[in-house]
């Protein structure tokens, strides 16, 4: 559980970062510079959230599956760097699809 709260809290660091960042850059680049009207501060922010519960999600999950395979006698080189990429991407759509749901009503 520590190693899990340590990497939670990297994870949260790390995704707040980049939630920042790509805010600023979505409603600069995106919606000023390229002219873009469809991106607007709420669709800025349900990306940037997606970002942080991405980010949050993968790092957990990235820090258990190598133990949990160590510990039933499995190399968790082998298992885990797939298995943890194919949840990540998976759970990382449904995370955005979720709140996108939620903020657009949809």
């Amino acid at each position: 559980l520590k190693v899990i709260w340590k990497e939670w809290r990297v994870a949260l660091l790390c995704g707040l970062t980049l939630a920042a960042v790509n805010f600023v850059k979505m409603l600069l680049v995106d919606n000023i510079l390229l002219g873009n009207p469809d991106v607007d501060y709420t669709i800025a922010l349900i990306v940037s959230l997606a970002i942080v519960f991405t980010v949050m999600f993968a790092k957990v999950v990235g820090s258990f599956l190598p133990m949990l395979a160590e510990k039933i006698g499995l190399d968790p080189a082998v298992v885990a760097t797939p298995l943890i990429t194919t949840i990540s991407d998976a759970v990382s759509l449904l995370i955005y699809l979720e709140i996108a749901k939620v903020f657009l009503h949809i």
